[in-house]
């Protein structure tokens, strides 16, 4: 049986107490690299943003984030998977945008808790994400989008009055090579 754990983590039990203390250890690293990287962001002139929906860094966080970690570049691999609903323009006329807005939000959290505590997920508009994934080459960041990918096929995601829906992801990976800037990275 299912043991909720706050707002969009789950447990199964029985659990393991060590899998509780690590869960709850990887969350806690990944919220204060986030608000350590939205306070050296701010410091530089670059507003933290975040998407309202999702809850997840917004697209010019994405941008003024990827071009922070180019300007310090310190020869480390760079890669930023893209991800994209699939028919989320049939969830919507299904179910009312209200309902793909709360999809959308689910999905959300759902990334939030799926990446590793050093990379970034951010909504970059409408249907689309990134994950900004860094020490990884194009191959290992293409593991990782299709890692995900697997992980939200398998997920219900709610609907209302009982109902769940499934939804797929298709996934982009493009690696950082010279002369790029996070427009260029982000848009290849």
């Amino acid at each position: 049986t299912p043991f909720r754990w706050g707002a969009s983590d789950v447990l199964f039990q029985p659990f393991h107490p060590e899998i509780l203390r690590l869960r709850v250890n990887g969350w806690v690293r990944q919220q204060r690299l986030r608000r350590r990287l939205r306070g050296e962001l701010a410091d530089g002139g670059v507003p933290p943003t975040t998407d309202r929906l999702t809850r997840l860094s917004g697209h010019g966080f994405l941008h003024g984030y990827v071009d922070h970690l180019i300007g310090h570049g310190t020869g480390v691999p760079l890669a930023v998977v893209s991800l994209g609903v699939i028919k989320m323009g049939r969830i919507n006329q299904a179910y009312g945008y209200a309902v793909g807005d709360f999809v959308l939000a689910q999905l959300g959290a759902l990334l939030g808790r799926a990446v590793r505590a050093d990379d970034l997920p951010a909504r970059f508009g409408d249907d689309r994400f990134c994950i900004v994934v860094g020490g990884v080459g194009g191959r290992e960041a293409r593991g990782i989008g299709d890692r995900i990918a697997a992980i939200v096929t398998q997920t219900p995601f709610a609907v209302g009055g009982g109902e769940s829906i499934a939804i797929g992801l298709r996934t982009g990976v493009a690696e950082l090579t010279h002369g790029d800037h996070a427009g260029s990275l982000i848009a290849r």
